[in-house]
């Protein structure tokens, strides 16, 4: 419901530029099939979709004809063609009783965010002068339920051709994405990691050579961490330092090593002893990803994961010292590399992607159905 409410507050603030300026004359800037649009008109709506982002500027019109008549116009004449744009007298009720809804809650928004700690008459004062100010952009109830007139009419076209897709069709777009990112990834584990770690992108691929660990994560007094990482910065001998943390722990790591002799003894023991503030990760079941290569581990981490001691999954490491506190790692196992396994996710995350475009090449067609002709007063406005 609230998802709802701003998808349909943007759509407001949007068209009804548009709505609020219809009933002003000025010169013809283009027609699309009957539908007649102002130089007003036209400019209004261009500063808005550049306010949002969706074209260059302001001043790029053709840009803007083209989303206005993609976005909206194309889909309102197919509503008439096809007779979806009909709603019953309880239908229109509906949307007139959640157009005022939303009407007065971006306006009860815009008073609690500028006048929140005001007297309730200066907070009545701002309302009544947003209601005129908004008035004049065209912004009112009835802007509100023609906004979502239109969402309705949206939704019923859109719905009425429904894009199919076929398992070879999710399966050659998996395929493709596969070689795109072994190209990029299969030799550049730094660049893996930028777009998993930091980017979130989705991944398709994953370079030969992680480990999977879970971890025992240590507090250390901060000044003895302080000292240690103040002499690794001004390049000094620190493994005095370093030493001091370790020791600083020495009875935990003792009975660390007497509780965990297998994956599951050392899960209960990061029960009992570990403040990672990342547990989701710290599972048998995902485990941290390490590799010799890695970018978004300390050097001590990765010093540790591929230690010597550290041949065959089962083994427990040294400790390592992070800014975090002290921590000991569990080889869990290897980490397969290669193609990301196609999963019902995926598959549906290719559906949707795919839907899309042929529901977006439908609309190109569609498009080309009604003539556009554009007057010469747009080519003035530059």
């Amino acid at each position: 419901m609230k998802r709802h409410f701003f998808k349909t507050i943007g759509l407001l603030v949007l068209l009804s530029i548009l709505m609020g300026t219809c009933a002003q004359q000025s010169e013809i800037a283009f027609t699309y099939g009957p539908v007649q649009v102002t130089v007003q008109e036209l400019t209004q709506r261009a500063a808005a979709y550049a306010q949002r982002g969706q074209i260059k500027s302001e001043k790029d019109y053709q840009a803007a004809i083209d989303l206005m008549i993609r976005q909206q116009l194309v889909i309102e004449l197919k509503a008439q063609e096809w007779g979806l744009d009909r709603f019953s007298e309880q239908e229109k009720e509906q949307m007139r009783v959640e157009a005022k809804t939303i009407y007065e809650g971006l306006l009860n928004s815009y008073v609690q965010n500028y006048a929140s700690g005001a007297p309730k008459e200066e907070q009545e004062a701002l309302r009544s002068e947003l209601v005129l100010y908004w008035e004049e952009l065209g912004t009112t109830e009835q802007s509100a339920f023609e906004t979502l007139r239109f969402e309705r009419i949206s939704d019923r076209v859109l719905d009425k051709v429904q894009a199919t897709v076929t398992e070879d069709e999710i399966y050659q777009v998996y395929l493709e994405q596969v070689e795109k990112d072994k190209n990029l990834f299969e030799n550049n584990v730094k660049h893996f990691e930028f777009y998993s770690h930091y980017r979130g992108s989705d991944i398709w691929f994953t370079p030969k050579g992680y480990r999977r660990f879970i971890r025992i994560l240590l507090p250390v007094e901060q000044g003895l961490l302080d000292n240690y990482f103040n002499a690794l910065h001004l390049g000094e001998d620190a493994s005095k330092q370093r030493q001091l943390v370790i020791d600083s722990v020495a009875a935990q790591l003792d009975l660390i090593n007497i509780q965990a002799r297998d994956g599951q003894t050392f899960a209960d023991a990061i029960k009992q002893h570990s403040i990672d503030p990342y547990e989701g990760n710290n599972t048998l079941d995902t485990g941290y990803p390490i590799h010799r290569e890695s970018t978004i581990y300390s050097s001590d981490i990765i010093n540790v994961a591929f230690a010597q001691n550290m041949e065959a999954p089962g083994a427990i490491s040294l400790p390592a010292v992070t800014k975090e506190g002290v921590s000991v790692l569990y080889y869990v196992a290897d980490k397969d590399g290669g193609p990301v396994e196609l999963n019902e996710q995926m598959k549906a995350s290719i559906s949707s992607y795919l839907a899309l475009q042929k529901r977006n090449s439908l609309i190109e067609d569609w498009m080309r159905e009604y003539p556009l002709k554009t007057e010469k007063v747009v080519s003035n406005l530059q």
